[in-house]
Formats: C-alpha cells, sequence, structure tokens
C-alpha cells in the first residue's frame, strides 16, 4: 500500500517545495505599488514664479573658502604694498594703513557673510545677488540651478508627521534652501544627516513629512557664491563690436583692431589691425584670447587692487543699433605678485584676478595674427 502511495507522496512534497520557494521569491506578494511607483518629484513651479532664493551655508559646501581667502589675499597684499611706500612718506604710510584696516575689514565682513548664506532676487526678470555681495551674476547658471531643484525626486518617505526632526539632523529654524515666490507663497527645504544605508539623506518641505534625496540631488543644489557669478569678466558680441584698443606695459602691447559688419553676409566682415587688413578668423583669435579668460575667484572691491600698479587699458567700442558705447577696462598689478592681474570692469566697482599667462596671450595675440599673415 505504502509502495502504491510513494510516488504520489514524493509528488506533493516536491509541489510543496516548489510553493514554498515561490513564497520566499514573493512570487505570490501583491505587488507594492508604492516600491513600484516613479518617484514623485520634490516639488513643481515655474522659474518666472520664483521672486527669491536663499542658500546656506551648510547646504554650500566650500568653494567660498577658497574664494574668501582671495579677498583676504588681496587685502593682504595691499598691506604689503603699502608697507612698501610708508619708506618713502610716513603720512602716506598712516592713510595706507588705515585703508588696509579698512580693506581687511570689509573682506573679514565678506568672509563672513559668505558663510551664512547665498541669496539671489529676481525683480522684473531680472536676478541680482544680495548676499554675501552684489557679484555680478550669470542668470544662466541660476536657471541651471533652478532645473536641477526642479528635476529632484523623492526617493522614499521616512516619516509623515514626524514629531522630532533632530533624530534625522534636520533644523527648523535653519532651513537649507529657501524659496519664495512673487505671490508670497514660501518652499522651505531642510537638509538633514545622511541615511544609514548610504547615499541619501533626510530631508524635509515645508511641513510635510520627512523623506530622503539622493546625495546627488543634494550635491547638485549645494550652490555657492562663486557657482552663480560671471566668471568672464571682459565679454561682447563680435557682431556688435566695432572697435578694440589694447595697451598695456606688461608685457609690452599697443595695437588697434576695428571690424566693420556686413550684416548681408558676415563672412565678408571687413577685420583690421593696426590699420592693415586682416582675416576674419585670426580676428576672431583675438577676440577670443581676450573674452576667454576666466577668473577662479570671487571678485573683490575695485578699490582694494587700485593701489597697484596700473599695466593695462582695454577699450571695447560696441555698436547698439544707431548707438555707439565704450567699455573701459584696466589692469592692476601687485608687486608681491606677478602671477596675476586684477581686471577692473567697467562698472568701476569690481576687480577680477586673471592668470597673467592669459593677460600675455591676449596682449601678444595682435603679434601671433600678424605674423600668421605675413607668411599667407
Amino acid at each position: 500500500m505504502v509502495k502504491k502511495l510513494l510516488p504520489s507522496i514524493i509528488l506533493l512534497l516536491i509541489l510543496a517545495a516548489g510553493v514554498g520557494y515561490a513564497y520566499c521569491q514573493n512570487f505570490f506578494k501583491k505587488e507594492d505599488t508604492a516600491a513600484t511607483t516613479a518617484e514623485s518629484k520634490l516639488l513643481t513651479l515655474e522659474d518666472s514664479e520664483v521672486q527669491s532664493i536663499v542658500i546656506r551655508s551648510n547646504a554650500a559646501g566650500g568653494n567660498d573658502t577658497a574664494s574668501d581667502t582671495t579677498a583676504a589675499n588681496a587685502a593682504g597684499k595691499s598691506t604689503a604694498t603699502k608697507s612698501t611706500d610708508e619708506a618713502t612718506s610716513t603720512t602716506s604710510s598712516s592713510e595706507n594703513d588705515d585703508s588696509t584696516q579698512k580693506n581687511g575689514a570689509a573682506a573679514e565682513q565678506s568672509t563672513q557673510m559668505s558663510a551664512d548664506m547665498i541669496q539671489l532676487e529676481q525683480t522684473e526678470g531680472q536676478w541680482s545677488m544680495t548676499s554675501p555681495a552684489a557679484y555680478p551674476i550669470n542668470t544662466y547658471m541660476i536657471n541651471d540651478w533652478l532645473s536641477t531643484l526642479k528635476a529632484a525626486t523623492v526617493h522614499s518617505t521616512v516619516e509623515e508627521q514626524p514629531s522630532d526632526l533632530s533624530k534625522y539632523g534636520l533644523h527648523a529654524d535653519k532651513p537649507n534652501i529657501v524659496l519664495t515666490t512673487s505671490s508670497g507663497q514660501m518652499y522651505t527645504l531642510l537638509l538633514g544627516d545622511e541615511v544609514p544605508t548610504k547615499g541619501y539623506y533626510y530631508a524635509r518641505l515645508n511641513d510635510g513629512p520627512v523623506i530622503e534625496l539622493s546625495q546627488q540631488n543634494i550635491n547638485d543644489l549645494s550652490g555657492t557664491a562663486f557657482q552663480f557669478i560671471d566668471t568672464t569678466p571682459i565679454g561682447w558680441d563680435d557682431e556688435q563690436l566695432s572697435k578694440v584698443v589694447w595697451k598695456s606695459s606688461a608685457p609690452s602691447a599697443n595695437w588697434t583692431l576695428t571690424h566693420k559688419a556686413n550684416s548681408a553676409d558676415p563672412s565678408q566682415d571687413e577685420w583690421m589691425l593696426n590699420g592693415k587688413a586682416l582675416a576674419s578668423d585670426l580676428a576672431s583669435n583675438m577676440t577670443d584670447a581676450i573674452k576667454n579668460m576666466p577668473t577662479t575667484e570671487l571678485p573683490v572691491p575695485a578699490a582694494q587692487v587700485q593701489s597697484y600698479k596700473q599695466i593695462l587699458t582695454l577699450d571695447v567700442q560696441l555698436l547698439h543699433g544707431e548707438k555707439t558705447t565704450v567699455e573701459h577696462y584696466t589692469g592692476w598689478q601687485s608687486p608681491q605678485d606677478q602671477d596675476h592681474v586684477w581686471i577692473v570692469d567697467p562698472s568701476g566697482k569690481w576687480a577680477y584676478q586673471l592668470m597673467v599667462n592669459n593677460i600675455s596671450t591676449a596682449a601678444q595675440s595682435a603679434d601671433t595674427a600678424s605674423s600668421t599673415t605675413a607668411e599667407k
């Protein structure tokens, strides 16, 4: 009898083992809707709605440290220059010491503000920075940051109604990011500790649940003041350019580049270097050499560097329809730093630290263009 039932028993055992394996692999488990639903957007709004952005330093990373060091160095180099002048005139030294103290205080204040927060304001479609200082900004970078924020997704919900935010490293009185819209609505984002599983961080938007955001989202939103500034102090549209006059003493260079645009056929534009015809591609190389000189530091108030030796003047004449404008740049170099030149922008408010090698390349671009023309 047992022998007759043995095949059936074996079959039942195999079936039971198969069912057990299936359950272990969740074959019969109802699919978790929350787990399979695509990650939701953190928030949805239009760029034009945003009136103010505040990013605090605990979300902002450390690039400002280097930039603040630059401001401090500018003040320090100013001190060194003024110390040299002291040997010449006691009165002048006293005045310079006062100026140095003011510059040092300004740099210290800028450093403190930079450590606190970045604030950006939009008025009638135009963005400006109000903290840590009114630096000239790159609007594209602000729009890019907003796009990054709108693309951020919620990985998961940790706690719907949190009673103790501190255990997540979240502090309601210290929001990392605050957005204010033109209607007055505020979006307050708190960023906290990394979750135990790594790769994600606790966060909370307004009074919502504690959520998880990816480390990539956190990194992308960790803006610095430098990230939003215009890093190329010299720039223009070649189509509007009519004349460039370069005069520098280090290196010694004095040349004039003129441009007559042909609106019907830009390839027929007329370029002249010191009164001699110049090929368009060589002219473009010259203008690019001037425009492609980026800074790697935050700008400093122009007054901090204008006690240095002036080694450059650059006048750029532009045509805006029937109107002609001239943008005037100056370059200053500290005796204690031969590796950099400070370029003061046309507003006369800000000075940008550029590498002297880039200045030399731009200054000598006329010689390069002339020699190339002679070889043809």
